[in-house]
């Protein structure tokens, strides 16, 4: 009896995550077009479905204000810029279907390379996820950062970036490359451009992405799990092989010198490979 009310709970909750996401980002249309609807039959619902499109269109906008990157040390032009540059980025990461690990960890070089403190390094990923969820309005983002652009080099760079995310994978998938031509758009950059951008880093990309999946083949290949494997089940063989290998256990079983100190390395490099996986997906 608890196991079915167990299930029914979670099958429930599950089904409301749904709901929320299907019905979140157009909730205010939805609401105003039936009060309108009962206020005033048709032409209030009409009436209504424009005033909740326009608030739903507010609302999604409103994440990605000036508020959600406060910062003492940058310009408000360049908040501006790094708010846009990031929003985008996720979109454009999860328009396929997934974000990939690579995905993850060209956007988490960017940072680096654009000396992101740590403080910004939250907002970059706060702003990354909510770029993924579904009715970003990229067309008004990609506008809004293309004012933020002192030049056309600005604009260029903001492509740039976004065209290394989406060529972690290898190639960008269509989806993909639907996205970069609307960015380009937003810009007022010519898609031959985006073309000739894809062909050159699609060369320039392969000695770095295939460092970052040779170190994580071997992070993956110590805790004895596949990259396909579950964020829990990751953690489960990282505290697996610690368990196995840990110093104090070797010690405990009597084992020699050379032997604890050889534990201690393993151990050593388990945990960096848990780190390298943590960090790539964000645990």
């Amino acid at each position: 009896m608890s196991r079915l009310i167990v299930s029914t709970g979670f099958l429930l909750a599950r089904s409301i995550t749904k709901l929320k996401a299907l019905f979140a980002p157009r909730w205010g249309r939805m609401l105003a077009a039936i009060v309108g609807w009962l206020v005033a039959g048709l032409w209030g619902a009409i009436i209504g479905l424009v005033f909740g499109t326009a608030f739903d269109y507010a609302r999604l906008l409103w994440r990605f204000g000036d508020y959600s990157w406060r910062s003492a040390e940058r310009s408000l032009r360049e908040r501006r810029y790094l708010i846009g540059l990031f929003a985008v980025m996720g979109q454009l990461a999860k328009v396929d279907g997934r974000v990939s690990e690579y995905e993850v960890a060209a956007a988490r070089a960017i940072m680096s390379e654009l000396g992101l403190s740590e403080d910004e390094r939250r907002r970059a990923v706060n702003l990354f996820t909510w770029g993924k969820r579904p009715g970003l309005p990229l067309r008004t983002l990609v506008v809004y950062t293309r004012r933020s652009c002192a030049d056309g080099a600005d604009r260029e760079r903001f492509l740039n970036l976004q065209v290394r995310v989406a060529l972690a994978n290898g190639s960008p998938a269509p989806e993909q490359v639907k996205v970069l031509k609307r960015i380009c758009r937003g810009l007022g950059i010519n898609p031959v451009r985006l073309d000739q951008l894809l062909r050159r880093q699609r060369g320039g990309q392969d000695a770095p992405r295939k460092v970052i999946r040779q170190t994580l083949q071997k992070a993956y290949d110590l805790l004895g799990i596949p990259e396909t494997a579950t964020d829990q089940e990751v953690k489960r063989a990282y505290r697996r092989c610690v368990s196995r290998h840990h110093p104090d256990r070797m010690v405990a079983q009597g084992l020699s010198d050379s032997e604890v100190q050889a534990a201690a390395r393993r151990t050593h490099e388990i945990r960096e490979a848990y780190n390298e996986i943590r960090r790539v997906r964000n645990l």
